[in-house]
């Protein structure tokens, strides 16, 4: 089975089951380790770059979500 169907299998199930595939997923990326068994870390300067335009692109949600 190839990705694109199995992506299509998910967009058919009703929501209660998309949230378990999603709750799965996150487990599994959980899990997961770096491919060298090191953690890398993002600088600060990279972060506060990142997390600006994330708050600036998403601005309405988290504007939404803060009610």
């Amino acid at each position: 089975m190839s990705v694109n169907e199995v992506i299509e299998q998910i967009q058919k199930l009703p929501s209660e089951e998309h949230e378990r595939v999603f709750a799965f997923l996150l487990e599994k990326r959980s899990r997961r380790k770096p491919p060298d068994g090191n953690v890398q870390y993002v600088s600060d300067a990279d972060f506060d770059k990142s997390a600006d335009k994330v708050l600036r692109v998403h601005a309405d949600l988290f504007r939404r979500l803060a009610q």
